[in-house]
């Protein structure tokens, strides 16, 4: 399980900077750490407020990988999708 979060996010992390990269981006690194910080710090969060709110997001390579491509719309969909099913 430890080996797969690990190459989930350093996919997602090789893929973002190139994406970033290729718009022209002069820190394109920077933004793309900072960008899936934010994503994995809120799904941190939900977690940790799951216990108050009653809604939880297990962290799986698909949740991790989720939140850390596309950020806080990431969570928020994956909170739907929780919400929903």
């Amino acid at each position: 399980m430890d080996t797969a979060v690990l190459w989930v996010s350093g996919g997602v992390l090789l893929a973002l900077w190139l994406v970033q990269k290729l718009c022209g981006r002069k820190r394109a690194l920077l933004h793309t750490c900072t960008s899936m910080l934010l994503g994995w710090a809120v799904l941190a969060l939900v977690n940790l407020c799951g216990r108050f709110t009653g809604v939880n997001i297990p962290v799986t390579p698909l949740s991790i990988g989720v939140s850390g491509a596309a950020g806080i719309p990431g969570v928020t969909a994956l909170l739907l999708l929780d919400l929903l099913w």
